[in-house]
């Protein structure tokens, strides 16, 4: 009779937590600011010439979340070296960011980069209104499409065996939250 009872009870336990196993996933996924600046960090210092005569280096970036306007912002150091008269001038340059959920490799990504302001004391004003495309250049180059975060191969499978889907992305105070939404039937 002991032994039925026990039985019992482990079956029901059994059954109980099967039940309840699709119960405890997760509704979201959280990308920290931390991790933010990991990855942005990855792609500093960046160098190029522009118009063949001013060497550039972007270095040092710092974000900023904005979720009032859903949006990263990434600010960065310019350091610009004129080849023609050996000077060097320094500003700054910052850019805003959307994201976007690449289900391809299950990645999110930076996306519709913006210049916010590019500002560089002592520019020549021959060079001065080339600042504009320079920056959008840069916002390309650097961050377009450039990988945030990637799922790892357990949170793939946890989402497959729970059917569920990243969504909505939203800035937080904090940093990113990935909605999950019910996978679609195929």
């Amino acid at each position: 009779m002991i032994a039925r009872m026990r039985w019992l009870l482990l079956l029901s336990f059994a059954a109980c937590l099967a039940a309840c196993s699709s119960g405890f996933a997760p509704s979201s996924i959280d990308v920290d600011q931390a991790r933010l600046e990991q990855a942005i960090a990855t792609r500093f210092p960046y160098q190029t010439r522009w118009l063949g005569v001013l060497d550039v280096r972007a270095a040092a970036p710092t974000i900023r979340l904005l979720p009032e306007v859903n949006r990263v912002a990434i600010d960065v150091e310019l350091t610009i070296d004129e080849r023609l008269s050996a000077r060097q001038l320094r500003g700054a340059l910052a850019f805003q960011s959307g994201l976007r959920f690449e289900p391809g490799d299950n990645s999110l990504r930076f996306s519709q980069v913006s210049v916010d302001r590019i500002a560089v004391a002592g520019l020549p004003e021959a060079l001065a209104g080339q600042t504009g495309p320079l920056g959008s250049v840069l916002a390309e180059q650097l961050l377009e499409g450039a990988l945030i975060y990637r799922l790892s191969d357990a949170q793939q499978e946890a989402l497959r065996r729970e059917r569920v889907q990243p969504g909505e992305i939203r800035v937080t105070s904090r940093g990113l939250n990935i909605k999950l939404e019910p996978r679609a039937a195929p």
